[in-house]
């Protein structure tokens, strides 16, 4: 049997979903406001932005 990195399965795009809503999360509890995370795997994309449709107006650094 192949390793778990060989075969994608429903696990590994759960703790991918999983660890971009903590990184969410943590951008979150430094920068306040809310964040927002879109995972495409299709294209290969993982993002972690604020979600600046809820008003935000903080500064980002």
């Amino acid at each position: 049997m192949a390793p778990a990195a060989a075969r994608p399965g429903r696990d590994l795009y759960e703790e991918i979903s999983r660890n971009a809503e903590a990184l969410a999360a943590s951008m979150q509890a430094l920068h306040g406001g809310s964040w927002m995370v879109t995972v495409d795997h299709e294209v290969g994309l993982v993002a972690v932005a604020p979600d600046f449709s809820k008003g935000r107006r903080t500064k980002l650094i």
